[in-house]
């Protein structure tokens, strides 16, 4: 049975495996609706707290417009900065999402490709804990089983 390290670690795995496989990136966070960061990997001058609180309002804004817009569901969000920086943002399932980093040097279409893979690797690893811990998380996560995911500092 999968413990919480475990699961952080296999986590992080995901996130690391996209660093390495992306040219450009520079670091990904998982988050949880809330805001709450649950596993990092930025660097140590990012802080991940803000990013998963900035990402989960971005995240609902972008929901909303979706939804509003094209009756359809939100699945990736875009941000481009004046240098040429990204924050590329893709949701896991309804309560869980994914923000990278991405340098300019990092080409768009590989980066969003392998979001799409890890997305779905994470996806599969939460629902394996979500089977071996049913009482312990539900389909709607309360704030004390958020910060059972979260990652330890």
């Amino acid at each position: 049975m999968a413990t919480r390290s475990n699961l952080n670690s296999q986590l992080r795995g995901v996130l690391l495996n996209l660093q390495a496989e992306t040219p450009g990136l520079m670091g990904a966070v998982l988050l949880s609706a809330a805001g709450l960061t649950i596993v990092s990997t930025l660097p140590e001058n990012v802080e991940a707290d803000v990013v998963a609180a900035m990402t989960a309002s971005m995240v609902a804004l972008g929901e909303r417009t979706a939804n509003e817009l094209w009756r359809s569901q939100l699945s990736q969000v875009l941000i481009k900065g004046q240098e040429g920086t990204y924050a590329l943002v893709e949701k896991v399932n309804s309560q869980v999402a994914m923000v990278v980093l991405a340098g300019d040097e990092a080409r768009l279409g590989l980066v969003f490709m392998n979001m799409t893979r890890a997305s779905m690797a994470i996806a599969r690893i939460i629902e394996e804990a979500l089977r071996a811990y049913p009482s312990s998380l539900s389909e709607k996560p309360s704030p004390t089983s958020i910060r059972r995911l979260r990652r330890v500092k």
